[in-house]
């Protein structure tokens, strides 16, 4: 019984030891897989998660890192408004009335309209004299309410031209690189440049004249390799002219030639 049992475990070691091989080979592979992926392949593999409106979405990590910077520039445009000072006269007056902002601002716009008809009224009780008081009520009011639309209006306008002239400079590149039809698909390069106060087109065309000014280097460096190779050649092959020696020496050859 006790030779049997020894006999088992005999087989048993030898098994093992023919299994350790292909384990160890299995990890070889795997770690030989793992270095040939270059780090921009894990970089590009690699993806972030979130939640945007209610949605859970995955984003690559160079797109994630990019809004995320959108954001913290979003951020503090968001804070400098908060703290600009008008926005805490605001805060004060709305406060000192007990009032909600929103509230106040309402009771400013029915103030404007107040005083506004009573600029109306100065003016008709100087232009016309003889009025009845309540149409000359009644056209103040008309007229403040008119004054008061073109002011919105013209508000309107002003920030309409300041939204135009901030799609502008995108317009500009849109129109230069039609093939260009998302922001995502801008060079990093060009996206940082913009980032730090540039024009899109002129981070753009700086990073084309950054490439060609890098492939002219290239071709240059390639055109005096191949300069040095060829003189390198001549000088060990000699040239043709060299053949046969100096001079000819042959007569009838000389009188061929006429020398």
């Amino acid at each position: 019984m006790t030779e049997d049992t020894n006999l088992l475990m005999d087989s048993l070691d030898s098994s093992k030891a023919q299994e350790q091989p292909a384990i160890a080979s299995d990890t070889d592979e795997a770690a030989t897989e793992a270095a040939e992926t270059s780090p921009g392949e894990q970089e590009g593999a690699q993806g972030v998660r979130l939640v945007f409106l209610g949605e859970e979405i995955e984003l690559p990590l160079k797109e994630a890192a990019r809004w995320a910077q959108k954001g913290m520039n979003a951020e503090h445009a968001l804070d400098k408004y908060k703290n600009a000072p008008e926005q805490e006269l605001i805060g004060f007056y709305s406060a000192l009335f007990g009032m909600e902002r929103g509230e106040f601002l309402d009771s400013l716009t029915k103030d404007m309209l107040k005083a506004q008809t009573e600029l109306e009224l100065a003016r008709l009780k100087e232009s016309n004299p003889d009025m009845p008081n309540h149409l000359r009520l009644h056209a103040a009011r008309l007229g403040a309410e008119r004054r008061l639309k073109e002011y919105e209006e013209a508000q309107r306008g002003k920030r309409a031209a300041e939204e135009a002239n901030k799609l502008h400079p995108w317009k500009a590149l849109a129109e230069k690189y039609p093939e260009l039809v998302s922001q995502s698909e801008l060079p990093e390069e060009v996206q940082k440049e913009i980032d730090g106060g540039r024009t899109p087109l002129e981070a753009m065309l700086g990073y084309e004249l950054k490439k060609a000014n890098s492939e002219l280097e290239r071709l240059k460096a390639a055109l005096e390799v191949a300069q040095t190779n060829g003189k390198n050649h001549f000088r060990t092959t000699g040239s043709a002219a060299s053949f046969g020696g100096d001079t000819i020496k042959d007569p009838f050859l000389l009188g061929i030639t006429g020398e």
